[in-house]
């Protein structure tokens, strides 16, 4: 959002499985409007795995798409969740335009999901990457 402050912002969409005043109720209690900078987020009720909800936050003309881990399941379900996405992404050629940012739970699936995710898109893996500066650090 600073990025964009001096061009008067940009529109910020998020999909989220909550009901959509569920998930304004949240924003708004987090304090967003600090960091929004003439920004506007818009949120939509959905399930990224369908087609039809991806299409509700116009992901094919998005510039960024950011695919953040589901929480509250296992790092192998969450992985699997994500590479679900990212298969419907790929197969849609979505975003035209645009890259994504990929949130990978475990290292043995980030060739895997670097090799699906649109070319220029970043896949990070920061729970095994600390892990393994903490194992590098002690010895």
């Amino acid at each position: 959002c600073f990025a964009e402050e001096s061009a008067g912002g940009t529109m910020i969409v998020v999909l989220c499985p909550a009901p959509k005043a569920e998930a304004e109720e949240f924003l708004r209690k987090s304090n967003v409007r600090v960091w929004m900078k003439n920004s506007t987020i818009v949120v939509r009720s959905g399930d990224s795995h369908k087609e039809d909800d991806l299409r509700k936050v116009a992901v094919q003309a998005a510039r960024k798409v950011i695919v953040i881990s589901k929480p509250g399941v296992s790092r192998e379900e969450a992985d699997v969740n994500t590479l679900t996405l990212l298969i419907t992404l790929r197969s849609n050629g979505w975003p035209y335009n645009g890259t994504c940012v990929i949130q990978c739970q475990l290292v043995r699936n980030h060739a895997l999901f670097s090799r699906i995710a649109k070319e220029g898109s970043n896949v990070l893996t920061s729970v095994d990457l600390v892990s393994e500066l903490f194992v590098q650090c002690s010895q």
